[in-house]
């Protein structure tokens, strides 16, 4: 695992939200770790949607990835990103979920249960490993987020099948 140094900044991928193209490096926030696994078709929007599938699917080939505070390339599509989101076309900042800081607690949460670190480079099929051996349910981890009841379900269908 190789890691950034302080104040390098890298340009990720352009997830459908109007950022540069680099297609190397996909910027992600860590909670976002917990989301792609469970990720089922269902999001924000139509551009929203869009990004998570290319953020899986570049995940799940390996693609490399840096662990990022704030937004990240799939922010930039989400119609609730705050206004200066860079590239964001929709940005409103209007919704709970992105204004009170949940999201950065969160962020934080998921650092110390998969014992990474921001600026973090690292294979995404490796990270997606780690984040579902380490957080098998996000039950109590994601309490308050508006997605945990279908990703309840997702969770069952692992067990199931």
């Amino acid at each position: 695992m190789a890691d950034m140094t302080d104040g390098e900044e890298r340009e990720g991928m352009d997830m459908g939200g109007g950022r540069g193209m680099d297609a190397d490096v996909l910027r992600l926030r860590p909670h976002h770790l917990l989301c792609i696994p469970r990720y089922v078709g269902e999001g924000y929007g139509e551009d929203f949607n869009r990004a998570m599938a290319r953020a899986r699917d570049f995940m799940e080939a390996g693609g490399m990835v840096e662990l990022v505070r704030g937004e990240d390339d799939i922010c930039c599509s989400c119609p609730h990103a705050p206004p200066h989101t860079p590239g964001g076309r929709y940005g409103s900042g209007s919704a709970e979920i992105c204004s009170t800081g949940w999201v950065s607690r969160l962020d934080d949460l998921v650092l110390r249960l998969l014992a990474l670190e921001y600026g973090l480079v690292e294979r995404g099929d490796v990270l997606l490993s780690r984040s579902r051996a380490r957080v098998p349910t996000v039950k109590e981890v994601c309490v308050g987020c508006p997605w945990l009841e279908l990703c309840l379900q997702v969770e069952k269908g692992w067990a199931e099948g």
